[in-house]
């Protein structure tokens, strides 16, 4: 697939609305154990496959030229899954 020359306005949007969606899916959880100060029942290895997925598609999507927003989302979304992997790790 050749990456992208022109990106409509539409795409940046929905990319936008797209990225704010996907990237807060995992603060209530982060939130929710760092109040309880546990992780019961948050399987550890899907937050860090979560997490290292997100590397291989940040690349992908730098080098295929998409939206910003959804070029920045995979990184934003690796740190957030690290953290609640991190805290699977300490709280476990």
């Amino acid at each position: 697939m050749a990456p992208q020359t022109s990106i409509p306005i539409s795409a940046n949007v929905l990319g936008t609305i797209g990225t704010i969606f996907w990237c807060i899916q995992l603060l209530p959880q982060i939130w929710y154990n760092w109040r309880q100060k546990k992780t019961d029942g948050l399987p550890g290895l899907m937050m860090f496959l979560w997490a290292i997925c997100a590397v291989p598609l940040g690349v992908y999507v730098i080098v295929q030229n998409f939206n910003l927003p959804i070029q920045i989302q995979p990184q934003i979304f690796c740190v957030l899954a690290l953290t609640s992997w991190a805290q699977i790790l300490i709280y476990n």
